[in-house]
């Protein structure tokens, strides 16, 4: 991993990176609204998700930024809202609004794990559970393995699933989430977590009013450090595919129609179950992945973190490996990814105001 350069400029933990948010919003005079979690962090401090709206109230024209839908990586998610927040607020949204969900999954932040405190992945559980579920026969043979509680035997098995299928299928064993294990990796769950229920509910009251939303849900962990991977999360025709990438670079990726080169399906997220919510208007989901390090580091951290669950054992170096691959202790790389997250929503202002037919100057 990189050499740290950090001077204490960003948050530390779930309460630093609370603290931070509601104070840029309150210097700035930004209403915000608490939504309590039932269970409380690692010190006993009550939990929860916050809501902050800039701009007019009757804005035709919003952009959704969530944080946190993988618990680690919410302190990064956090510092980017928290400077949107500061930068946006004084400036006049013509006819917008810019809506912060903060910390959607603030269990997961809290207890630096990427799930949910039901174990659930997040963005593989916005679905619908009385359908068939998808399958996922890589970790149906990896499961085993997993479980297994000789940690020689287990990282035979893994070694030999690797040889056999390649890392592209255990990549897919591990992300592309299951819906069979609860115990396992990428348990998408059995129904709406207290997460998903609380993003749909602040959907339903706060965007009830626009005509065109953009969601922005703030990654990191994927893709080359400190470089930003964009993924719309649907179809677009070509001529507005053509004009989101003259704004947010050449690399936007459209999902559904560059899924044969993704390397694993993928269902359940949180872009398109909220964008599937607002389907009445015109709605823009788009997944920003900001990279750290390599993935096989990641790959092994999700074994170890889901092992450590099941068979206990001393929690706190994985968690703090795992906060450190999802949140460098580099300002260099949390300076970029800040300054392009703000660029990104203003640039889907920009672009939407445009299309509304708003003077933007």
């Amino acid at each position: 991993m990189r050499q740290r350069f950090s001077n204490g400029d960003y948050p530390r933990d779930y309460e630093d990176a609370r603290k931070r948010f509601l104070a840029a919003c309150s210097v700035n005079d930004i209403v915000t609204d608490r939504i309590v979690h039932p269970l409380a962090g690692p010190n006993g401090e009550t939990l929860s998700t916050d809501v902050a709206w800039l701009g007019s109230a009757t804005a035709r024209h919003l952009v959704i930024v969530i944080s946190g839908t993988h618990g680690p990586e919410g302190l990064m998610g956090s510092a980017c809202q928290t400077r949107i927040a500061s930068a946006l607020a004084a400036k006049g949204l013509v006819d917008a609004a810019v809506l912060l969900v903060h910390l959607i999954n603030p269990w997961g932040t809290a207890w630096r794990r990427r799930q949910t405190e039901n174990n659930v992945d997040l963005n593989r559980n916005f679905r619908q559970f009385e359908n068939s579920l998808p399958e996922n026969p890589n970790y149906d043979a990896l499961r085993a393995a997993i479980h297994e509680p000789d940690y020689a035997l287990a990282g035979e098995a893994i070694d030999a699933f690797r040889a056999e299928r390649g890392a592209r299928a255990f990549a897919s064993a591990l992300f592309q989430g299951q819906y069979v294990d609860a115990a396992g990796i990428g348990y998408g769950g059995d129904q709406p977590t207290w997460s998903n229920r609380t993003l749909r509910a602040i959907l339903d009251e706060y965007a009830r009013h626009s005509e065109s939303v953009v969601i922005i849900d703030l990654h990191s962990g994927i893709g080359p450090y400190g470089h930003a991977t964009l993924l719309h999360m649907g179809a677009m025709p070509e001529a507005r595919a053509a004009r989101l990438r003259s704004l947010l670079g050449p690399g936007v990726i459209m999902f559904d129609d560059d899924s044969p080169h993704m390397p694993y399906p993928l269902s359940g997220d949180l872009c398109r179950g909220a964008a599937q919510q607002l389907k009445a208007r015109s709605v823009i989901p788009l997944l920003a992945e900001f990279g750290t390090y390599e993935e096989e580091v990641l790959l092994a951290l999700q074994v170890e973190d889901c092992r450590l669950q099941e068979f206990g054992g001393v929690a706190e170096d994985v968690r703090r490996r795992l906060q450190d691959f999802f949140y460098p202790d580099d300002d260099d790389w949390k300076d970029l990814v800040c300054l392009r997250s703000l660029q990104i929503v203003r640039r889907m202002l920009y672009m939407r105001q445009r299309e509304l037919g708003v003077d933007v100057g």
